[in-house]
């Protein structure tokens, strides 16, 4: 059985006029939410294998916060399709990972990180800001991946 966990970021720092989007920095509101995110991946009390963040600020800031609750050095990566919200090409990212990983966890952005949630749970999913969903995935004949079970959802609605 493969998990996925898909993490939203914590809340930032509303951007400036000249800033960037992709250089907005957590809000202590934030930093916060990420003791909580990191209880609740403690948790679920699960070997975590691989990381892929969004190359954004807020983004890494939520793997660092959680990794320092957890008191984890996570092996993780950036990639560029998890701030540009490409879905399509994230889930081809998890299938991938999937094939090479028993758990990976992946931290981003909305809407991406809903529609992914949405898809293998085949139900509306909304990930809330520092909201997390965990589940497990069984491999199908065709090396693709289909849902199996809800581990956990924190800050997230399923209707």
């Amino acid at each position: 059985m493969k998990k996925l966990i898909l993490v939203r970021h914590a809340d930032s720092l509303s951007a400036h006029a000249l800033e960037k989007d992709i250089n907005r920095s957590l809000s202590p509101k934030g930093f916060e939410q990420c003791a909580l995110l990191a209880n609740s991946i403690k948790l679920l009390n699960i070997n975590i294998n691989h990381v892929i963040v969004s190359q954004s600020i807020r983004t890494q800031e939520t793997c660092n916060s959680i990794e320092t609750h957890l008191d984890l050095a996570l092996p993780k990566e950036l990639d560029t399709k998890l701030y540009q919200n490409l879905s399509d090409e994230i889930l081809e990212l998890i299938e991938n990972k999937l094939q090479i990983f028993e758990t990976i966890m992946l931290i981003g952005h909305n809407p991406s990180l809903s529609k992914i949630s949405s898809y293998y749970l085949d139900q509306n999913v909304v990930i809330n800001t520092s909201g997390m969903i965990a589940i497990n995935l069984k491999e199908t004949a065709n090396n693709k991946f289909t849902f199996d079970s809800l581990i956990h959802a924190h800050e997230s609605i399923i209707f």
